[in-house]
């Protein structure tokens, strides 16, 4: 890492505080673009607490073939 001097350091702080001003404008705007358009999940926002499960059909169907040679029709 740089050595810097105090007023480089100074310096260095006031860009990056301008530099997440204009990030964090940005991103508002990006945000209000996104919902005019509809391209917004807002379940997102509130039901996805959870990782996805994205193999549950496969193990669904994995455990339901196993589970089959359990059951039996007994007339």
């Amino acid at each position: 890492m740089l050595d810097l001097r105090p007023d480089q350091m100074v310096l260095k702080d006031e860009k990056e505080e301008e530099a997440n001003k204009i990030l964090r404008e940005f991103m508002k705007d990006m945000t209000l673009c996104l919902e005019f358009i509809g391209h917004v999940k807002p379940t997102n926002k509130v039901y996805s607490l959870t990782k996805d499960l994205n193999h549950l059909s496969l193990v669904s169907a994995l455990l339901t073939i196993i589970s089959l040679k359990f059951l039996a029709y007994d007339p």
